[in-house]
């Protein structure tokens, strides 16, 4: 399987060019072997940035010939208007300087992780969600390009039972309001509420390339008997492009009335093929780790 592309920061490339820098040899390993130099992107900034490095011409033709190899993402009108954005709200309180922010806002837009040594973006852990008397569990978060947000699935048992959630939160705002019980930024996932006894936990949510979102989780929404984790089976359900109205629940793996199929998560490939992965014990007599391949073949219009 191809090896994911990942946008790198400036301090990261001035590291592995510069053999003197303590970082040089761990940066060097990591670019050439974990990430791949071909799978290096880097934003125009970055670019800039290492260009202005350059004492001379022989210093400027060396730097360009290096930077020749890598992919570059432009600046456009996207990452300038979410730009100013994020320095209006983090300028003075955080310090955030402007290659910072067109770098960061670069990785989000195109969808990419990004590799950085720069520590000042985050000093300090904060509650982004929070029930009292209850938890939120098992985060698992996306970006939606659509709507410029950061949203994570949590599992909810502020209720009879487990029910999935949806947690969300602009990339300007970036998580300064706790979503508590009764924010708005806390949603109930499915289209269709389940039945307040249904188990329905662990969720996991994806992003396919149209935009649509994917949302599983383990549930005896379709199964007799207990209702809770020692019965559940792994659902898939397909949302729209906001991370809403997930519907459609489908059955990745037949699941005997005796089995369970636990702990699951989806892989989206880069041809929107979805991998599901779940541990059940419904094929041997014992849990093992089982995987599928599938596409969505069709979506009802939201």
């Amino acid at each position: 399987m191809a090896k994911k592309k990942i946008i790198c920061d400036t301090d990261v490339m001035i590291d592995y060019w510069d053999k003197t820098h303590p970082r040089h040899t761990i940066t060097r390993s990591t670019l050439e072997k974990s990430i791949e130099l071909d799978n290096v992107v880097l934003s125009a900034v970055t670019k800039m940035e290492l260009m202005l490095g350059a004492t001379n011409k022989t210093d400027m033709a060396k730097i360009t010939k290096k930077l020749s190899r890598f992919n570059i993402v432009l600046i456009n009108n996207d990452i300038t208007l979410q730009s100013f954005e994020l320095l209006q709200n983090y300028r003075l309180s955080h310090g955030l300087s402007l290659p910072d922010s067109i770098i960061a806002v670069t990785a989000l837009i195109a969808n990419l992780e990004l590799f950085t040594y720069n520590m000042t973006w985050t000093t300090k852990p904060g509650i982004v969600s929070f029930r009292k008397g209850s938890r939120d569990g098992m985060p698992v978060p996306v970006y939606l390009p659509a709507t410029k947000e950061i949203l994570f699935s949590i599992e909810d048992n502020g209720f009879v039972n487990f029910k999935p959630y949806i947690i969300r939160s602009t990339v300007a705002n970036n998580w300064t309001q706790t979503a508590t019980a009764s924010s708005r930024y806390r949603e109930y996932a499915l289209k269709d509420s389940l039945k307040e006894k249904v188990y329905a936990g662990a969720p996991y949510l994806r992003v396919l390339s149209n935009g649509n979102t994917i949302l599983s989780y383990q549930s005896t929404q379709f199964k007799q008997g207990k209702q809770d984790v020692n019965n559940a089976e792994m659902i898939v359900t397909v949302g729209d492009a906001e991370g809403r109205n997930f519907t459609n629940a489908t059955l990745p793996f037949k699941i005997p009335a005796n089995a369970t199929a636990l702990w699951n998560s989806i892989a989206v490939l880069k041809d929107d093929t979805m991998v599901a992965l779940t541990s059940t014990d419904a094929y041997n007599g014992r849990t093992e780790v089982w995987m599928i391949k599938g596409r969505l073949r069709s979506v009802n219009k939201f």
